[in-house]
């Protein structure tokens, strides 16, 4: 076998092994949403408190700029900006997401990024983008 022939086996070995990690954290993060579907909003006037929830979902906060978890229409439910989250100590792992489109595909990410507990994060979600998803990172506000 020639040396080409090897190196690109490795090479498609290893791009196949990236992919399948890539779809494991993607399922690992996508919550109870599986559906693809827009969650409601929390609307601005809500202020009832929020216990914990039995499965170690983060509560969201009513009176954030971005509540918590969930996927958010740019426009509707969140307004183009910069935003800044610091991750909950007791979240496993904090996972955002600019979109372009809602449909669930690989495609539409613009953008992402991971956080663990405790770290601030700062997202600048564009005028262009269709859809901004936060899962694990706590409440968003602008900074």
């Amino acid at each position: 076998m020639s040396t080409g022939a090897i190196l690109g086996i490795v090479i498609g070995a290893i791009v196949l092994l990236l992919l399948l990690g890539l779809g494991f954290f993607l399922l690992l993060g996508s919550g109870n949403n599986s559906s693809g579907d827009l969650e409601e909003p929390t609307q601005p006037g809500d202020t009832t408190a929020q216990e914990p929830t039995q499965d170690g979902e983060q509560p969201q906060d009513p009176n954030a700029d971005i509540p918590g978890d969930g996927t958010f229409v740019v426009g509707e439910d969140v307004q183009p900006g910069e935003y800044r989250a610091v991750v909950p100590e007791d979240s496993y792992l904090c996972y955002w997401e600019r979109l372009s489109d809602t449909t669930g595909d690989f495609e539409d990410i613009i953008t992402n990024g991971i956080a663990e507990a405790g770290d601030e994060v700062m997202v600048t979600i564009e005028e262009s983008d269709r859809a901004f998803g936060s899962e694990g990172c706590g409440s968003w506000n602008r900074a």
